[in-house]
């Protein structure tokens, strides 16, 4: 059964969960960084979850070297939002990137991640762009009165957002930014509507179809479309 976990600093991971007739709990990370965790028959989720927070120091460090360094120096154009910028990568003496005259310049030492310097450049530039966004679809979802959201952002591994409806909590993707905003415009009405209905029943469906009509069409660019990395 997969499952999905974050942890207390805003990282998640998806795991392989499996009962089995055993007396201990065991998580395995594969080498190309596939979690699987076990566990005893009956034992109770949420024990299952504080174990696996336990071993986040183990997960982190086996994930780390379980993905190689992305090497991205023939990248020439990137994709923002509806705006596609060429691209200059050059080496410096520190880490940087920064969009100027229209084109992103991206400095990069000589051992460095250039995937992983341009993840959290676009997670900043994605923040206030993801908050504005939030705004004007709250102020558009006319299906039933609901609480304004907390927003989060984060680079999650296998969600494109998610609703704690409890807490009243919507976690973005920081990928998003990569993708047309009329596609991130989707992804907040999916998580909006979840705090009228939380599972994906056919009510659901119907209260996401009200506030986006297109959905279906948005989901469908969001699985297709072609980011520059």
């Amino acid at each position: 059964m997969k499952r999905f976990l974050t942890f207390s600093d805003g990282s998640s991971i998806s795991y392989d969960y499996t009962a089995k007739n055993i007396k201990n709990i065991y998580i395995r990370i594969s080498k190309s960084g596939d979690i699987s965790v076990t566990a005893p028959n009956r034992t109770p989720i949420s024990r299952v979850e504080d174990f696996i927070i336990s071993k986040q120091g183990f997960i982190c460090k086996s994930l780390i070297k379980a993905t190689p360094k992305t090497e991205l120096t023939s990248l020439d154009k990137i994709k923002i939002f509806d705006t596609t910028y060429p691209v200059v990568l050059q080496k410096s003496s520190k880490n940087n990137a920064a969009i100027i005259n229209n084109t992103l310049t991206v400095c990069y030492k000589e051992d460095s991640d250039i995937k992983q310097l341009l993840d959290r450049f676009l997670l900043s530039v994605s923040k206030d762009v993801f908050y504005n966004t939030l705004v004007d679809c709250y102020n558009n979802f006319n299906v039933c009165k609901i609480p304004f959201p907390e927003l989060k952002i984060r680079l999650l591994k296998s969600r494109w957002g998610t609703c704690h409806v409890t807490k009243k909590i919507i976690t973005l993707n920081a990928n998003l930014v990569k993708y047309p905003i009329s596609v991130l415009r989707y992804v907040i009405y999916h998580e909006l509507s979840h705090l009228v209905v939380p599972n994906h029943s056919n009510r659901f469906y119907s209260v996401l179809k009200t506030v986006c009509p297109d959905y279906k069409m948005q989901k469908n660019i969001l699985k297709n479309y072609n980011t520059s990395y």
